[in-house]
């Protein structure tokens, strides 16, 4: 897929077997095919998303939300395109992408 390389999005992926891999490489290919707009968006605006996602994070601490269990609402779809966008673990791709 051109966009992988034109995103700079790891195309190497590791896990603790070949067929791990492989079922993480498709759910991605899969998931940057229906989103590739707002992948593009959010990896223009990555470092933005980042200090966003920090602040977003401390304001639900001020509300009284556990650090570890804040509301999924508030992050899920930024959650999976940065996933998408930076790891090369299969299992945080595998987990963030079936987590529906």
């Amino acid at each position: 897929m051109p966009v992988i390389d034109e995103l700079g999005i790891p195309r190497e992926i590791e896990g603790v077997s070949e067929k791990q891999i492989a079922y993480a490489q498709n759910l991605r290919n899969s998931y940057i095919a229906s989103n590739e707009k707002d992948l593009r968006k959010v990896s223009d605006n990555l470092a933005e998303f980042y200090a966003n996602l920090e602040e977003m994070t401390r304001k639900a601490i001020e509300y009284g939300y556990d650090a570890n269990n804040l509301p999924r609402c508030l992050f899920d779809e930024r959650i999976k395109s940065y996933i998408v966008l930076t790891s090369r673990s299969a299992s945080e791709i595998i987990d963030t992408l079936l987590d529906d």
